[in-house]
């Protein structure tokens, strides 16, 4: 991908971009559905931020291999994260509301362990339908997305997504990232 920013223009246009988001607390907020529609769509903050994250993180590290992509809401705080690798090193991106901005850093050497981690974004489901995929899986007992997010663990890239409950509990929700086969369902 051929970036059309400068680094510094990129990462300061998409923090702004994010700060001006409306309220970050409803960031994670489902809104009551029929289990049949679908809970969140492209257009979804936990979705199109990660996308915008992720763009901005292959535009930044032309050639970069991605071997995390995250979403994470905790009280008013929400934290996206991408993580990759090139042949200088590994990085991670940490966009956080707190901060409105998004720090990009070097965090490692590259290693064969790392290069192992790696998935193309291209081939997994789309965030969209594993969130939709996942809240299915909680019978209609989630209220609220808490976080998702794709790494691979034992060799296959897998999303965990996690949902609050009414009464303050979560259900975890893993499942294979390309195929759609559900791993596990924790309540």
């Amino acid at each position: 991908m051929k970036s059309v920013f400068k680094k510094s223009r990129l990462f300061i246009m998409l923090a702004s971009l994010l700060g001006v988001v409306s309220p970050m607390a409803q960031a994670a907020d489902l809104v009551p559905v029929q289990p049949t529609v679908a809970v969140v769509d492209e257009q979804h903050q936990a979705i199109s931020w990660a996308n915008l994250m992720l763009n901005g993180f292959l535009q930044h590290h032309e050639g970069a291999s991605i071997n995390e992509i995250s979403f994470d809401a905790t009280d008013t705080v929400v934290t996206l994260t991408v993580g990759g690798f090139d042949k200088d090193g590994v990085y991670k991106a940490v966009f956080t509301n707190t901060a409105n901005e998004v720090k990009d850093e070097k965090v490692g050497k590259l290693t064969k362990t790392v290069e192992k981690t790696a998935f193309d974004p291209s081939t997994i489901l789309p965030p969209a339908v594993a969130v939709n995929f996942a809240y299915a899986q909680a019978e209609g007992k989630a209220t609220s997305l808490l976080s998702w997010g794709v790494k691979t663990e034992k060799g296959t890239p897998q999303y965990t997504v996690v949902f609050a409950t009414k009464d303050k509990k979560t259900i975890t929700v893993v499942f294979d990232a390309v195929s759609g086969k559900l791993l596990s369902v924790t309540k």
